[in-house]
């Protein structure tokens, strides 16, 4: 029976040595001696390591977990109710933070989100609003008002001469109005009648003109060049024009020559073939422009 065995008797029976003995096989040296300050796997040994690394939440020992992390039972719950204010009610508190960046990314995000809410039709009223605007009186110097005004600074539009379509109608009416050239070829070599160079639609000026043999004349009498108003205006006469003066080749100079004539709308420039059927040709060069809006000849 156990109660009948001695202190002595009850370690030898279960291997358990004395203190001052140690094996790496008994109970003892498993368990360790609490007294024993020496480095080693007995469990007192474990424990005592881990409390070192751990630190004592009061003394908080340089590098333990205590001293990193702080005493969970203050810090922590500290930091907490910090990140808490911080925060403020439902985020309020985002705004205040000196984190430029993060609150830009936040505006952005929102701006974001507003646009995508945006039906079709929002964007057309708004686009249609923005073109409706009034052009201010004083736009904003560097502005796009600023730029389409003619004065910097100010703004002086009139859509009567100013707007695209005014300055449409400008452009053209200038350009129907630009000097131009006709080139006609005078065939001499028919029978002695009138035939028609050209006739006016619409009122021109016929500014100048040139009479060029592009192939002598021979056999017929003579040609000559007018209009066909009731008192007709020569460009070349009969006599100018007599056979034996055109010269293949020649610029002819006649007595009208550099001399400018209006043609009024449905007259006719025309020329003349006296004699018999001959030969030779004229290149006719009138410069001219029109007087009534698209007015021309051709």
């Amino acid at each position: 029976m156990i109660s009948q065995m001695t202190k002595q008797d009850f370690l030898t029976e279960f291997n358990i040595p004395t203190a001052d003995v140690a094996t790496n096989t008994n109970a003892r040296d498993v368990i360790g001696n609490k007294t024993d300050t020496t480095a080693g796997d007995s469990l007192v040994s474990l424990n005592k390591i881990i409390d070192a690394d751990i630190g004592d939440a009061s003394a908080s020992t340089l590098g333990s977990v205590y001293e990193i992390l702080g005493n969970p039972a203050t810090t922590i719950t500290a930091q907490i109710t910090d990140v808490k204010t911080q925060l403020g009610t439902a985020g309020a508190g985002l705004t205040a933070i000196p984190d430029m960046a993060l609150n830009s990314t936040v505006a952005k995000e929102a701006t974001v989100s507003a646009l995508n809410n945006l039906s079709a039709a929002q964007v057309n009223a708004e686009v249609d609003t923005a073109l409706n605007t009034i052009v201010p009186v004083s736009p904003t110097a560097g502005s796009v008002n600023d730029i389409l005004s003619k004065v910097a600074g100010g703004n002086t539009f009139d859509k009567s001469t100013d707007s695209l379509e005014a300055l449409a109608d400008t452009l053209a009416i200038l350009s129907s109005r630009q000097t131009q050239i006709l080139e006609k070829t005078l065939d001499l070599s028919q029978d002695a009648n009138t035939y028609d160079i050209t006739t006016a639609s619409g009122d021109v000026f016929i500014e100048d003109f040139v009479i060029y043999v592009a192939t002598a004349g021979a056999t017929f009498d003579s040609v000559s060049i007018q209009t066909n108003d009731t008192t007709a205006y020569s460009l070349m006469t009969s006599e100018e024009g007599a056979v034996g003066s055109l010269t293949a080749g020649l610029n002819y100079n006649t007595a009208t020559k550099g001399k400018s004539i209006r043609l009024t709308s449905g007259k006719k420039l025309q020329y003349t073939i006296a004699g018999s059927t001959g030969t030779g040709s004229i290149k006719l060069e009138l410069k001219w422009r029109p007087i009534s809006a698209g007015a021309s000849i051709s």
